[in-house]
C-alpha cells in the first residue's frame, strides 16, 4: 500500500498542501519532488471509512478525515494532475502489460489487445473516473474542490507556476512512463464509442476532446 500513499504537507510551507494522486497522470513523478515536505498518511488510506478506492484517495475522503481533526479543507493548497480520459486509458492498459510482476504469458493471456481490455478489462478493474477523486461527494455528480487541476498535456509548464507559489522544486523527474504510441492510433469506431460513453463525466466536465 505504500507506493500508492497521498501525500500532505503539514510544516515548514508558506502554505501547507494537499497532493491527490490520480492514477497514471504522471503521480510518481510529482509525488518524489513532494516527498521531503510532506506527511504519509498510509495509514489513513488503510481505514475502511476512507477506502473509497483501493489505493487513492479522494479528496473528499480528506475533507472528512480534517474535519475530525478540526481542521478545514480550506487552510490547505490542494492540487491535482488530470490527463486526457481516451490517452489514459491506452497508459493503464499498457502499465498492466509493462508490469514486470506479472508474466508475459498472463499478460496476454488476459487481454491481448487493447480493444480486448476496452471490451472485457473495464469490467473487472472498472471505469476508475478522475472526476470522482475531485469533487466533495466523491463522484461525478458533486463541486470540484481542489484549487489546481494540471494538465498532463502541459504538466512542467502547469507543475512550474505552482512549485514557484508553493516554493517547491521546479523540475519533475520521469516515474513510471508507459511505453505506447499516440493515443489515437488504438481507437476505432466501436471501441471509441464504449469510452466515449463510459468517460463522458471525465471529458465533460474536465473539458477534453479525442484529437
Amino acid at each position: 500500500m505504500s507506493k500508492f500513499a497521498e501525500f500532505i504537507n503539514l510544516v515548514d510551507r508558506p502554505k501547507p498542501f494537499i497532493f491527490i494522486h490520480i492514477s497514471h497522470t504522471a503521480g510518481r513523478s510529482i509525488r518524489q519532488v513532494i516527498k521531503p515536505y510532506c506527511l504519509n498518511v498510509d495509514g489513513l488510506s488503510k481505514k475502511p471509512q476512507y477506502r473509497k478506492n483501493k489505493y487513492h484517495l479522494y479528496i473528499c475522503d480528506i475533507q472528512e478525515w480534517l474535519t475530525n481533526l478540526n481542521q478545514s479543507l480550506e487552510q490547505y493548497t490542494t492540487f491535482a494532475v488530470v490527463r486526457n480520459p481516451w490517452d489514459r486509458l491506452v497508459s493503464r492498459y499498457y502499465s498492466i502489460k509493462q508490469n514486470k510482476r506479472i508474466s508475459k504469458q498472463r499478460q496476454s493471456k488476459a487481454y491481448p489487445s487493447f480493444r480486448s481490455y476496452v471490451k472485457y478489462g473495464l469490467l473487472n478493474h472498472g471505469i476508475d473516473l478522475q472526476i470522482d477523486r475531485l469533487t466533495d461527494t466523491g463522484n461525478k455528480k458533486g463541486k470540484i474542490i481542489v484549487n489546481y487541476l494540471l494538465r498532463f498535456e502541459s504538466l512542467q509548464s502547469d507543475w512550474e507556476k505552482l512549485a514557484n507559489k508553493l516554493k517547491l522544486p521546479t523540475i519533475l523527474p520521469t516515474k513510471g512512463k508507459t511505453l505506447h504510441k499516440y493515443y489515437t492510433e488504438y481507437y476505432d469506431i466501436k471501441i471509441k464509442s464504449i469510452v466515449d460513453k463510459a468517460y463522458k463525466p471525465d471529458t465533460k466536465r474536465l473539458q477534453y476532446t479525442f484529437e
